[in-house]
């Protein structure tokens, strides 16, 4: 007995040793299976922009709304404006409840519904006046329909957006309220083993350090190398550009050069890729550093001389901030031709600033011709919005500028720093040969075919192989037809600019001549269309814009603001050299004369505009 005694307490304590770790261990592994299961629903919460081109796939027909992208702060927003008694809907089909999320920001007191309609029905979501800001989040059940919104007033709709609203937190919270308690109630008889609270300890460890790092990338986001920067591009993030340092604001030109600097401006990629229309991979990633000296007027001169010959008027083709001074063409037209040409180009500015640099500087300095260098891509845009600051910026000096299209589907995990990381790393792996490749086809090879990689054009001409992207935000004008161009507001602003430049020069006792610049598109439009077929042709256009846009209409209408600024030129007295023919005989002879990722001119694009200019001034009477 004593000896059945001793072994029935021997057997014992193992059998109670090896179910207290077991039963610590199902707990612990129940626990991190809900944190894990919650983080990764978290992470897969989708989220979908509303915008106007979706309207497309809708029965309701648009009215009164636009859509644009504007920078605030240090993200592109996506925004629609809608006047007067507008209406504009979206398509939706969704399996999950929802909830739609915007910020309304009207112009004095306005009305708005939102309608869901379903099978024809129309079920009223929310009706509301408004007379500031106010933003909602609005619940929106499965169905599949559309969205309709009807407005009364000018309403500035601010990222419209539905992300899925089934996120489970309430089940993961009472699981892990549940263990918590089994826990607690089992507290004496639940043991952990030291394998277990290590792989949890490992595991919390984990999780916040992960999340500490996310903090910490968040708060120095734009000091990350660019490579990670360009992952974060189409989310809208806005990388300061060093080059704008030189600028200032101001309470009559919105923006302008700072007066009297004297530093060195870098660049490696041009605008086309830090927009992310293409990756930098593509791109040709030369480094270009060179002076930046102004004036004691805030002009991009040596110095300001009291009697000019030549005031150059224009943006940033006549400032030439991506290259040197010297290879401007106010530049180069001083050296053919042995007259005195200041440069009053400001990047970022349209016809009304150029007015009042000429009757503010140029005008005292007596210039015997004033030359304005009209950019076809953007002039009448500017126009607009220089307007649309003068008269409704709540302060001088500020204003909101244009910004790039951002993606309209997202996951959650898309926006982490962290997963921007893998990915770049991920990236920089996989395309490490592909980049050496791309590298040597930048050698000129005659026997190469025409190719269009990720946004890059790569065409091979007279021997040598033009390597250009576009910039889609210029594409859409170029379909624009005569009469849809007169019609315009930008045109009448600029319109009424110019004859105001023509007066004020002819009343001081000099001439005025216009410079026509056509885009990168209206120049490299023929070479690109002839090297490829219809179908491939139009899948490259469809990549910048997105959508379908018709390769026949631009083609008919590419040149059509050139016609319009001819004929009232013609009209006006006013002598016009358009720089088309020339920079596209230029690139027929496989020259490029604009950066590869660039909207702007290279040194041979100036030299041409110099050269040509030289010679149409000569010929004046």
């Amino acid at each position: 007995m004593k000896n059945s005694i001793s072994i029935a307490f021997q057997i014992t304590p193992p059998i109670h040793c090896t179910r207290r770790p077991l039963t610590g261990a199902l707990l612990s592994a129940c626990a991190a299976a809900i944190v894990l299961a919650a983080i990764f629903d978290w992470l897969t919460i989708k989220t979908q922009r509303l915008y106007l081109d979706q309207s497309v796939h809708s029965s309701r027909q648009v009215s009164g709304a636009s859509q644009r992208f504007v920078q605030i702060n240090d993200h592109v927003m996506p925004e629609i404006i809608s006047s007067g008694k507008a209406r504009f809907a979206f398509p939706v089909h969704l399996s999950t409840p929802h909830r739609l999320f915007f910020t309304a920001i009207p112009e004095g007191s306005c009305e708005f519904e939102i309608y869901l309609i379903k099978d024809g029905r129309e079920q009223k979501l929310l009706t509301a006046k408004i007379a500031k800001s106010d933003s909602r989040a609005l619940l929106v059940g499965p169905c599949k329909g559309q969205l309709e919104f009807v407005t009364h007033g000018k309403i500035k709709w601010i990222d419209l957006r539905l992300s899925r609203d089934f996120f489970l937190w309430p089940l993961y919270s009472t699981g892990l309220l549940l263990l918590g308690t089994i826990a607690w109630k089992w507290r004496r008889s639940v043991v952990i083993s030291v394998r277990t609270a290590n792989w949890l300890t490992f595991g919390v460890s984990v999780l916040i350090c992960l999340t500490l790092i996310e903090l910490v990338l968040r708060s120095v986001a734009l000091k990350l190398p660019p490579a990670i920067l360009d992952a974060r591009h189409k989310l809208g993030l806005i990388v300061p550009d060093p080059r704008y340092g030189n600028y200032q604001k101001s309470a009559r030109y919105w923006m302008r050069l700072r007066p009297n600097i004297k530093s060195y401006c870098e660049w490696r990629f041009g605008d086309i890729a830090q927009m992310g229309v293409i990756p930098e991979r593509v791109a040709s990633g030369v480094t270009h550093r060179y002076l930046v000296e102004t004036d004691a007027e805030g002009f991009r001169n040596a110095a300001v001389r009291s009697k000019i010959d030549v005031a150059a008027l224009g943006d940033s083709f006549t400032e030439g901030g991506m290259s040197p001074a010297s290879e401007t063409w106010p530049a180069q037209l001083e050296k053919l031709t042995g007259r005195i040409v200041q440069n009053y180009g400001t990047a970022g500015w349209g016809p009304r600033q150029e007015l009042y640099a000429l009757r503010d500087y140029a005008i005292k300095h007596q210039p015997r011709v004033t030359v304005l260098a009209f950019f076809a891509g953007n002039d009448l845009p500017d126009a607009e919005e220089f307007d649309h600051w003068q008269r409704f910026s709540d302060e001088h000096g500020g204003g909101e500028k244009a910004g790039w299209k951002i993606t309209e589907s997202f996951q959650n995990y898309e926006t982490v720093y962290i997963w921007s990381i893998l990915q770049t790393g991920s990236r920089s792996i996989l395309q490490r040969n592909a980049r050496s490749a791309a590298d040597e086809a930048q050698a000129p090879d005659s026997a190469a075919s025409a190719r269009f990689e990720e946004g890059m054009f790569s065409i091979p001409v007279g021997g040598k192989v033009l390597h250009f992207a576009w910039a889609p935000w210029y594409l859409p004008r170029l379909a624009w037809s005569y009469s849809q161009f007169e019609q315009s507001r930008g045109w009448e602003l600029a319109r009424t600019t110019l004859v105001e430049i023509n007066r004020t020069c002819a009343e001081n006792g000099g001439r005025f001549v216009l410079m026509f610049i056509p885009s990168a598109e209206q120049v490299y439009w023929p070479v690109a269309e002839r090297s490829f077929g219809p179908a491939a042709f139009q899948e490259a256009l469809a990549f910048y814009t997105r959508s379908w846009m018709s390769v026949e209409k631009i083609r008919a209408n590419r040149l059509v603001q050139n016609q319009m600024l001819a004929d009232f030129c013609a009209k006006e007295n006013i002598p016009m050299l358009d720089l088309t023919p020339a920079l596209q005989q230029k690139v027929e002879s496989g020259t490029a004369v604009y950066f590869s990722d660039d909207e702007h001119w290279n040194a041979a694009g100036q030299e041409v505009a110099a050269s040509e200019l030289a010679t149409f001034l000569g010929r004046l009477p």
